[in-house]
């Protein structure tokens, strides 16, 4: 009785052995696949202008800059300043 026991107790260790490694081979692949997208992803440094634009406005609303100074730093017209500024405070603030 022992020895079938013992034999089922095998067989249930070999199957959680088999699923590990079929698990360690996913996961093996999908952080290869993470790392191909990680490289694939744009550069904030090679945005285009305008985004770039864009983004330090961003930062400039999250660091307490006021309307006015944004429109001059970003070069930016009132109506995008105040979207940007409106939207971006309330996240902020």
């Amino acid at each position: 009785m022992a020895s079938a026991e013992t034999n089922q107790l095998e067989h249930e260790v070999h199957e959680v052995r088999a699923g590990s490694l079929a698990l360690g081979r996913r996961i093996l692949a999908i952080e290869s696949r993470l790392d191909e997208i990680a490289e694939q992803q744009p550069n904030p440094d090679d945005l285009e202008p305008e985004r770039r634009i864009y983004s330090r406005a961003v930062r400039m609303v999250e660091l307490g800059a006021d309307l006015e100074e944004i429109m001059r730093e970003c070069e930016l017209p009132r109506a995008e300043a105040e979207l940007l500024f409106s939207l971006h405070q309330n996240k902020s603030g």
